[in-house]
């Protein structure tokens, strides 16, 4: 609304002083000055970009930093899937095929998101854990 107010402004200024020269430059001098004066909106950032938040993650978790390195347009499904695991409801249960290998319980205790979902649901996590570990190594 604002440029539009800008240009009858400067008509009824034009018509006013009935001077057309004057008037021409005013109206060519408001729509410039309305131009670069008016606020742009703020763009908005793409979808996959990373968040403060995200690169916390990412500096405090060394399998998201090799997930970031090596499959990148993974990142935000691998971020979205331990946000789902870290969600549920804590599990007891951690026999059977939730059992880590000592190399993956190492990655586990070294990355807290990985440690929080695997508390939360610990078969799920694995299963990410071997999935990023196949494709990172």
């Amino acid at each position: 609304m604002l440029p539009f107010r800008c240009l009858y402004k400067s008509v009824r200024l034009f018509v006013a002083l009935r001077l057309f020269p004057f008037g021409l430059v005013s109206l060519a001098s408001v729509t410039l000055l309305n131009a670069v004066a008016t606020p742009k909106a703020q763009s908005v950032p793409p979808a996959n970009s990373q968040t403060p938040m995200t690169d916390a993650r990412i500096a405090l978790n060394p399998i998201l930093a090799e997930v970031q390195r090596a499959m990148p347009a993974q990142l935000p499904l691998v971020l979205a899937k331990l946000n789902g695991l870290s969600a549920r409801p804590a599990s007891g249960s951690r026999g059977g095929d939730t059992k880590p290998t000592a190399a993956e319980a190492l990655q586990i205790a070294h990355n807290p998101a990985f440690a929080k979902a695997y508390d939360h649901d610990p078969e799920n996590t694995l299963v990410l854990l071997r999935y990023i570990n196949s494709k990172v190594r």
